[in-house]
C-alpha cells in the first residue's frame, strides 16, 4: 500500500510542476547533474553543492524546455541566456513555496544555450554566467540536454535551472 501512495505522490508532484508545453515540439527528460557537473557548479557559483540532492531534485521538478527565452534575455540579443537575474516570467514559485514549507529560503535561476553537438560546451556557457549569492548555503541544479525549440532551423538547446538555499 505504501508503494501505491508513493507512486501517487510522485505523480501528483510531477503534474503540479509540469510546464505548459503548447509551444514546444516535445517534452524532454530532466537529468540530475553528474559529479563532475556538481563540482563545476560549485566552482562557478562559489557555493557548496547540496549533497542531500534535495535542491537538485526540486530543481528537476521545475526545469523544462519552456524556460527557453524566459530567462532574462532575448534570443535576439544573445546566443545564450545568462543566469544573472531571475526573470519575472520564471520565478520558481512552486519550488520556493515548497522549500518555504520546510523552513528553507530558496531562490532559483535558469539558463539555456544552443546545443551544437556538445552538451558539455553548452553547459559551460550557461554555468559561466551563474550568479554568486554570498549568503547561499547550498546549490542544486538539473539539466535538459536536448530541448527542441520550434524554430525554422529546429535548434536544440541545453536548459539548466539551479536552486539556491540561503
Amino acid at each position: 500500500m505504501k508503494t501505491i501512495y508513493l507512486i501517487l505522490l510522485v505523480f501528483i508532484l510531477q503534474n503540479e510542476f509540469l510546464p505548459s508545453v503548447a509551444n514546444l515540439t516535445e517534452v524532454a527528460t530532466v537529468l540530475a547533474f553528474t559529479d563532475e557537473q556538481c563540482n563545476m557548479t560549485e566552482r562557478a557559483a562559489n557555493v557548496k553543492w547540496d549533497r542531500s540532492h534535495f535542491l537538485e531534485n526540486l530543481s528537476g521538478m521545475e526545469t523544462n524546455c519552456s524556460m527557453i527565452g524566459r530567462c532574462n534575455c532575448s534570443m535576439v540579443e544573445s546566443s545564450h541566456c545568462s543566469m544573472i537575474e531571475r526573470h519575472r516570467d520564471w520565478d520558481f514559485t512552486k519550488a520556493v513555496d515548497y522549500g518555504a514549507g520546510r523552513g528553507m529560503n530558496i531562490t532559483g535561476r535558469c539558463g539555456f544555450s544552443p546545443n551544437n553537438g556538445s552538451t558539455p560546451e553548452a553547459l559551460e556557457i550557461i554555468l559561466g554566467s551563474v550568479q554568486h549569492f554570498p549568503n547561499a548555503k547550498h546549490i542544486g541544479c538539473s539539466v535538459i540536454p536536448d530541448c527542441h525549440f520550434p524554430t525554422p532551423q529546429g535548434q536544440m538547446y541545453v536548459v539548466v535551472s539551479c536552486l539556491y538555499h540561503y
